[in-house]
């Protein structure tokens, strides 16, 4: 199972990403699985596991929170596709990818690159469904010659 989150959030790059094994964990630090880069997000901001077919996400005790469809993730809460995810101020619509790996979720206009990341030392659980992590998205070149 993959997770795709995109947010229209005017800050740096990183708007669009796959989370592809579980646990997760984004934060600002450079070992977070997914490193969003703003001043609003916590050096561990929240983690999303996995339970059979269910991805859960819990805050770690960040100082703005987590919050899915206006509800604080204090405990591990159900993410689902079409759920609004918010850390801090910053929204995030979550998409579910189907098992085969489409991409169908993203739209028209939008590639998959392979982030460079390093797995952290709370990557090696059983639980990762594999080694990739976190996938950036970016728009395509334009095709046409104007």
């Amino acid at each position: 199972m993959k997770m795709f989150l995109q947010t229209s959030w005017p800050l740096a790059d990183n708007r669009e990403f796959v989370v592809r094994r579980f646990p997760f964990v984004i934060g600002r630090r450079t070992d977070s699985d997914c490193r969003l880069p703003w001043p609003f997000v916590s050096r561990r901001h929240c983690q999303f596991t996995r339970t059979g077919d269910q991805v859960l996400v819990q805050d770690l005790d960040s100082f703005n929170g987590t919050f899915v469809n206006g509800k604080r993730a204090s405990s591990p809460l159900p993410v689902r596709d079409g759920d609004e995810l918010r850390l801090g101020p910053c929204v995030f619509r979550v998409s579910m990818l189907d098992r085969s790996g489409e991409f169908a979720a993203a739209g028209p206009g939008l590639v998959v690159t392979e982030a460079l990341a390093a797995r952290p030392s709370h990557a090696d659980n059983e639980s990762s469904t594999n080694s990739k992590g976190c996938a950036l998205l970016r728009p395509k070149a334009s095709l046409s010659k104007n």
